[in-house]
């Protein structure tokens, strides 16, 4: 009554059950594999020059006036404003409005 464990599968085998063992199916592999051929692929096809000609074509349209390009070149360059100091700065001025009313 006492049988040890087996360990190493039926057969003595140390690679029974283990990664690519005979019989052992495989892992479904990289989820996400299409999505970075999709992406390489659309790397492959925009070349240097081309995304300096869309800089340079949104600093073109940033200079007449377009917010939208304005906005983008600045978020990119300098960074998004920090939520923080936005509602720090809408406080202050809100304070300050408030005093000078006063």
């Amino acid at each position: 009554m006492s049988e040890s464990p087996v360990i190493n599968g039926a057969n003595g085998d140390p690679m029974a059950g283990v990664r690519f063992a005979k019989g052992n199916r495989g892992r479904p592999g990289n989820p996400y594999a299409s999505k970075v051929a999709r992406i390489r692929a659309f790397l492959d096809a925009v070349t240097e020059q081309d995304i300096r000609a869309i800089v340079a074509k949104l600093v073109e349209e940033a200079k007449a006036g377009n917010l939208a390009a304005a906005r983008e070149i600045l978020q990119r360059t300098i960074g998004s404003p920090d939520p923080l100091d936005m509602a720090e700065s809408h406080f202050l001025s809100r304070h300050a409005h408030a005093m000078e009313s006063e």
